[in-house]
Formats: C-alpha cells, structure tokens, sequence
C-alpha cells in the first residue's frame, strides 16, 4: 500500500481501518503491516483499535478548542464531555484533571494513545441525558454536559463515599467544589436530576449545597 493514499485523510480529523481499506487492494496481511509501519514512522497515531489520525490532521486539529472533546467522542458511542473535563472550564475544581472525561450508556473504559487519557464512565440509561451539542472546527459535532449535569454525574460517582447524613460532612469541602457560577436555573435542573435518581444521600447533598 503506497504511502500517497494517507494523503486523502489529512485534511479528516480521523479515519477508519475501513474507510483506508477501501483505497487499497492489498491482502489482509500486508495492509495490518503497512499500518504497523506508519505508527512507528509517526505518519498515523492510533486512537484507538481501527481508528486513527495522520500526523497532518493531528497538528492542524489539535490546535482548535475542543479538539480532545471531539476525539473522545469518536473513540466510544455514545457518549457525551462531563465530569472533571466540563467542571474545569467553569472553574468549578480547584485541581485541574489531564484526563478528558466521558459519560457513555455503555460499558466504562479507559482509552490512552498518542493524544492522551480518554476515560469514560458508564450511567443508567435515565441519566444518559442532560447534554448539549458542541461545534468542533466548525464542522464536527459531539456532545458536552451542561454545567449542571455535570455537576450532578461528578457527584453521582461519588455517592458511595458519603455517610446518608451529611451533618459531619462539607461536600464542597471534601470535594473542592465552587459552585459560584451555578445560577438559579442551573439549580432547578440539578434538582430535576436528583428527583429522576431518587437517592436520599443526593438528595441530602442538594440540600445542603444549594443555598
């Protein structure tokens, strides 16, 4: 397989094993050791198995916001920014986390390559919502939290650490949450996520942190 045809995805942000197959007539074999070799050239970085980016692509895309959010979308359907990676452009953790953070409906995963951490979190399917669409490049789309899901799916991981009476427990304290920017509205959607979990140590942890 001749290196030229990597040519016709370095304007993509990605590209499949398929969709590179489809340029080529070559056995199965040699095909696996053509991509093998541009790994190690660097010419391709692998997103995950059968997914990939050229080393054009990645310098031209990684300079665009959202460019990791986009990727972390490609790499595990469904799923949709919360977490850390949502909580930290309000400046709503004190510590900022390396990793980009995914909720999906699916099993949870951790993902590292070339471009970094991709972890995902698995959540009941009446929670998988609460999500909004981002434009990535002005083209591409994925899917990010609102300030208030994310808040809630930060949370929500952590449920098992809390006591069920939260009189000897600061929440904000414990998790260094700001919760400044969350405004009314924020809140009311935050409670409508609480009332569809129905746990009384969430319930509990509005209460005391929306004030």
């Amino acid at each position: 397989m001749k290196k030229i045809i990597l040519l016709k995805f370095k304007k993509e942000p990605f590209f499949t094993k398929e969709a590179l197959k489809s340029y080529s007539d070559n056995t199965s074999g040699s095909f696996s050791y053509n991509i093998g070799r541009w790994l190690k050239t660097g010419d391709v970085i692998a997103l995950k198995k059968g997914i990939y980016t050229t080393k054009e692509a990645f310098e031209e895309y990684s300079k665009y916001e959202g460019y990791r959010e986009f990727i972390a979308s490609v790499i595990r359907k469904p799923s949709y920014i919360s977490l850390e990676t949502v909580l930290n452009k309000y400046d709503m953790l004190t510590e900022i986390s390396p990793i980009t953070t995914s909720i999906t409906n699916k099993v949870g995963r951790i993902y590292k390559n070339g471009i970094g951490i991709f972890r995902y979190r698995n959540i009941k399917e009446g929670l998988f919502c609460g999500f909004e669409t981002k434009l990535f490049a002005d083209k591409y789309t994925y899917y990010e939290a609102t300030k208030s899901k994310a808040l809630f799916d930060f949370l929500y991981y952590r449920l098992k650490l809390l006591p069920i009476d939260l009189a000897n427990f600061d929440v904000l304290e414990e998790f260094r949450i700001n919760t400044d920017s969350m405004k009314r509205k924020d809140w009311k959607k935050f409670n409508e996520y609480v009332r569809t979990l129905d746990d009384k140590r969430m319930y509990n942890i509005y209460k005391q942190i929306c004030k």
